[in-house]
């Protein structure tokens, strides 16, 4: 595909469009939508409860498409490093606008969903993040560029973790009782709104590095991310928990980055 630069002004105005297609994608119906599960699973299962489970890469699963290419085909541009001071600050304000936004009300969707469809003491767990979660305190002490590529990997990956979330439900949603079925199948539904917004939002991040002039990790060390297969319900319940505690975490930090880059001079 041929690479193309847009006018400054023109590409602000694209820019915002992008974001509203973007936002309109990611609540709506998930029908067709693939499924994940998590990498590092030391902080939930044992290694031993955990030998008769199969690790998969990410790259190996349905939804692995979704995971290298956060953008739909045609969104990502070539990069250009002689933008004016001018065109940084207006690419800038306009997506810490939108994650600030959007990031502070998608945490609220999580919280409603590990109130409605996570096992019932979720919230009150004291469960670690996922690994290589940031915190606000570690983006503000990076420069730009490096922060928006930790904001970037970490909204990919808590996007395969969600989506794994469902693509476990729809494998061995037969080893729950009935009640717990029911929980698993409104968290399987709603763990893919999620991971679709999180996509969007790793989309955005990207096309941001791009029009600052930077280039977007490679997503190849994130597609040999390994899953673990939990087979019976009472595992998977958890680890479904931890993945929606950080998704809420990661929202929040982001919100909170967010409002301080639009607070920093070098942003106005």
């Amino acid at each position: 595909m041929d690479s193309y630069r847009f006018p400054f002004y023109p590409c602000v105005y694209y820019f915002a469009s992008i974001l509203a297609l973007l936002i309109l994608l990611s609540t709506a119906p998930t029908k067709g939508y693939p499924i994940t599960t998590l990498s590092d699973e030391t902080t939930t299962i044992t290694s031993t409860e955990g030998d008769d489970s199969q690790s998969l890469k990410i790259r190996d699963l349905p939804f692995a498409s979704f995971i290298a290419n956060p953008c739909s085909p045609g969104t990502s541009r070539s990069t250009d490093r002689n933008r004016s001071k001018a065109q940084r600050q207006s690419f800038s304000i306009t997506f810490f606008q939108y994650m600030k936004n959007y990031g502070t009300l998608y945490k609220q969707d999580a919280l409603k969903v590990i109130n409605s469809s996570t096992i019932e003491d979720c919230s009150s767990l004291n469960l670690p993040n996922l690994p290589n979660t940031p915190t606000h305190q570690e983006l503000l002490e990076m420069n730009e560029e490096g922060a928006l590529k930790r904001i970037y990997s970490s909204l990919i990956m808590h996007s395969a973790h969600a989506y794994f979330v469902d693509h476990q439900y729809l494998t061995f949603g037969a080893t729950c009782s009935e009640a717990n079925t029911d929980r698993e199948r409104n968290l399987a539904r709603e763990a893919v709104i999620l991971a679709r917004k999180q996509k969007h939002m790793a989309c955005m991040t990207q096309m941001i590095l791009e029009e600052l002039g930077y280039t977007p990790d490679d997503t190849n060390a994130i597609l040999d991310e390994k899953f673990t297969n939990l087979q019976m319900c009472s595992r998977r319940a958890l680890r479904d928990c931890q993945i929606m505690l950080s998704i809420v975490h990661l929202f929040d930090v982001i919100s909170n980055y967010s409002r301080s880059m639009l607070e920093s001079p070098q942003i106005n």
